[in-house]
């Protein structure tokens, strides 16, 4: 038990280093990114749903507004924390935490049930990226009958890829995204078989293999479903599909903006 102990953190560490590594030769630059501070509400309320937050960097916070800006939103950004930030550098305190991320879904759902109760014309988009996918459908689950966004998108995503969407596309007017790339491996796929994502399950996820129906092998198909696979031509555009793939400016502005529908344009639909 003590070896698997040290070995199970050898790893994690490792690719700690790895994955840090890589962001500042690959991402640096963005983080010189301003933060963003444009925008009406009344032409668009995009929240962003944090992944965890290793190693205390946040992930998507200015990429992600630069990328919709540059698709032409004009709506409000909104980085959406759930944790601590010592949380997010040891990880399994934010990824384990099962108390943790059913509170702050139902923090997340109770926020954008008052958006919509506040602004009834407000177009609400929702974005959640790796363990933030969790939250995201998981807050979809819990809004009240009634209450439905105009779009959603779960981003290298860290749960089970047979969890069920169903529940959460009935509170999505438009689409629901999902982004998976099987270069995803080391994230999506072989630390959340060891740790598991953030639903708990031990498996690898619907960031690395896609949405799947809930009862066999085969993809899951719902008319507002959208899945965004990661290609290899996609290395042209700085998209390497690791996990970091989908919230680079280049992916937000040309892929998942154009497939939500954020334009910041139109109103609320009923």
């Amino acid at each position: 038990m003590q070896i698997m102990f040290w070995v199970t953190w050898a790893i994690l560490i490792g690719a700690g280093i790895v994955l840090v590594l890589y962001g500042i030769i690959f991402f640096g630059p963005h983080f010189w990114l301003r933060r963003d501070r444009d925008g009406e509400i009344e032409k668009g309320l995009a929240i962003w749903v944090e992944p965890v937050r290793f190693p205390g960097w946040p992930w998507g916070e200015r990429t992600t507004p630069a990328g919709l800006r540059r698709a032409g939103y004009k709506g409000k950004f909104l980085y959406w924390n759930w944790h601590a930030a010592w949380q997010g550098c040891l990880v399994l305190p934010a990824l384990r935490n099962r108390g943790l991320i059913e509170r702050e879904a139902q923090r997340l759902a109770d926020f954008i049930t008052n958006s919509r109760r506040d602004q009834p014309k407000t177009p609400i988009y929702l974005m959640g990226y790796s363990c933030g996918g969790f939250v995201s459908v998981r807050a979809l689950e819990l809004l009240p009958e009634d209450v439905r966004i105009e779009s959603a998108a779960f981003l290298a995503s860290a749960f089970d890829p047979r969890h069920d969407l169903t529940p959460a596309i009935s509170h999505v007017n438009g689409k629901l995204i999902v982004s998976a790339s099987l270069m995803d491996f080391a994230i999506c796929g072989l630390g959340t078989l060891v740790f598991g994502g953030g639903d708990g399950v031990h498996t690898p996820t619907i960031g690395m293999l896609g949405a799947m129906e809930p009862t066999g092998p085969e993809a899951f198909r719902h008319p507002k479903l959208i899945q965004i696979h990661w290609r290899p031509r996609m290395i042209l555009e700085g998209l390497f599909g690791l996990h970091d793939w989908c919230f680079p400016p280049a992916f937000i502005a040309r892929y998942l903006a154009p497939a939500m529908n954020i334009t910041g344009q139109s109103s609320a639909s009923t």
